[in-house]
């Protein structure tokens, strides 16, 4: 995915995310985390995290991946504990 994204070949990368949700969705739970800390701790996230991120909530717009992603853009807002992510999270939102 990294050389398609790199190459800005949005069409054939979010082809490949549709193909398989269930890889797409850990790819995207590991690049989430990745730039959680990143940003928590205040170091570079990995290059092309950002838009493969968004290709990957595009490809899974009704699932887990979207619903991550919109409570981490409220998270990144202010960076603090009870925003995006709450205490009474389930399942990979308890990790962050």
């Amino acid at each position: 995915m990294e050389p398609l994204i790199a190459a800005g070949n949005e069409a054939a990368t979010g082809k490949l995310a549709a193909h398989d949700l269930t890889a797409s969705r850990a790819l995207y739970r590991e690049l989430l985390f990745d730039t959680f800390t990143a940003l928590l701790y205040e170091n570079a996230a990995l290059p092309h995290a950002g838009a493969a991120r968004l290709l990957l909530v595009q490809a899974d717009a009704n699932g887990e991946s979207a619903a991550l992603e919109a409570k981490f853009t409220e998270w990144a807002k202010e960076r603090r504990a009870g925003v995006g992510f709450v205490a009474a999270s389930e399942g990979f939102e308890r990790v962050m």
